[in-house]
């Protein structure tokens, strides 16, 4: 029987559009594949952001210590005897102007030995042969002469940094008695020299010769550190002072208490914040009440790195205070670039000389470890400001190669 003309029109419409159906959900499923490809693409972007940020923390946490404990822990065993044996050399070139002379310098020499006494007990004593003895002098106005009336040797100067006992006890906890490092602030207090990213620290931690002793500071006492929670440590020790009983006996009764609290941040772990304070008790006439404190805050995230200090502090009368701004960028494994404002005023009550004046430094510098060498290459360009009126503008270079084992 002849196909009517309908069906034939039909069976036509049928045959074009079948190859278009097929064609059309090929599209939709590929799509589809390219929509979850894409998704793939996000997610091994952001696995991949977190490795790189998993082993910059690793590669920072090889040398950086966490917690006063991971500072002072003692080094790799060597075998003798079961002493451990650690150091670290770095070895400083300085170039600028305005009254900066270039030099080379030994900036630090530390040799660091440690052991188990028990199970439960061990001990570390860490001494720095670069240091240079220097000694403070006493003067009275004697008929419009200025005499000197007594000198004494500035103990902070000797070689011997460190030298205490730890205990383990429950709970994770442990007391260190002897002479350590004062837990105050993140780089003065917490951060070992072999794992700055700056040449060296903040100025109101490392400008001594106008008051900058806001941190890197040792004395002699009892220090109780641990975890609270798995994010969270402290650290609380009762010290002779807060730096100027370092390697002496104490000069009178007043001592000195002092703290600090860190944690990371629930449901943002790349973000960390702490805070530390000292306060130093009264003893009257004998002494002068010390006190410190300060926040902090550090964000890591994949190769970014931001961190800020805030720290405070007074001596008798004087008050001074300073702070800096961090921002670091890693582009290439085992290179970091930096850049930092650094501010210190010695003197919040006075601004007339260069003792005393608010300084701000403009920091900016590369970090480079050398995997080959096992050594750290580091060079800081700071442009130094004084108030307008005071002191001109300087300029300084620093370059640093540092060995730590």
């Amino acid at each position: 029987m002849p196909m009517s003309l309908s069906r034939a029109r039909a069976w036509a419409v049928l045959f074009l559009f079948a190859p278009l159906s097929s064609l059309t959900a090929q599209r939709s499923a590929a799509a589809r594949d390219s929509a979850e490809l894409a998704r793939q693409a996000r997610l091994i972007a952001r696995l991949d952001s977190q490795v790189t940020a998993l082993r910059r923390d690793m590669r920072r946490r090889a040398t950086d210590s966490a917690v006063t404990a991971r500072e002072n822990a003692p080094p790799p065993a060597t075998g003798l005897a079961g002493i451990h044996i650690g150091g670290l050399i770095q070895v400083w070139y300085s170039q600028g102007d305005a009254g900066f002379i270039n030099t080379f310098r030994i900036r630090r020499s530390e040799l660091k030995l440690g052991g188990d006494v028990s199970s439960r007990a061990r001990w570390a004593i860490t001494v720095d042969p670069a240091r240079v003895l220097s000694v403070n002098s006493s003067t009275a106005d004697i008929n419009g002469t200025t005499v000197v009336t007594g000198t004494n040797v500035n103990q902070n100067s000797r070689i011997f940094v460190d030298g205490y006992i730890g205990l383990a006890l429950p709970a994770n906890l442990e007391l260190d008695a002897g002479q350590l490092k004062i837990p105050i602030g993140l780089e003065g207090g917490v951060q070992s020299p072999a794992a700055l990213e700056t040449v060296e620290r903040a100025l109101y931690t490392s400008d001594r010769a106008r008051g900058g002793i806001y941190g890197d500071s040792r004395d002699i006492g009892l220090l109780l550190r641990g975890p609270i929670a798995r994010d969270v440590e402290y650290a609380v020790g009762y010290f002779n002072g807060v730096g100027e009983s370092q390697n002496d006996v104490d000069r009178n009764r007043a001592k000195a208490v002092v703290g600090r609290f860190a944690t990371r941040i629930p449901l943002l772990h790349a973000l960390s914040l702490g805070a530390s304070g000292a306060l130093s008790t009264t003893s009257e006439p004998d002494t002068i009440v010390r006190r410190r404190g300060g926040v902090e805050a550090r964000l890591a995230a994949g190769p970014v790195l931001v961190k800020s200090e805030y720290m405070t502090g007074r001596d008798g009368a004087r008050r001074g205070a300073g702070w800096y701004a961090h921002l670091g960028y890693s582009p290439m494994s085992h290179l970091d670039l930096i850049v930092r404002q650094d501010v210190f005023d010695p003197d919040l009550d006075a601004e007339s000389t260069t003792a005393n004046a608010r300084e701000r430094d403009l920091v900016t510098g590369f970090t480079y470890d050398v995997p080959a060498l096992n050594v750290r290459v580091q060079m800081n360009y700071l442009r130094k400001l004084l108030p307008a009126g005071i002191a001109p503008a300087r300029n300084l270079v620093t370059t640093n190669l540092q060995a730590a084992w």
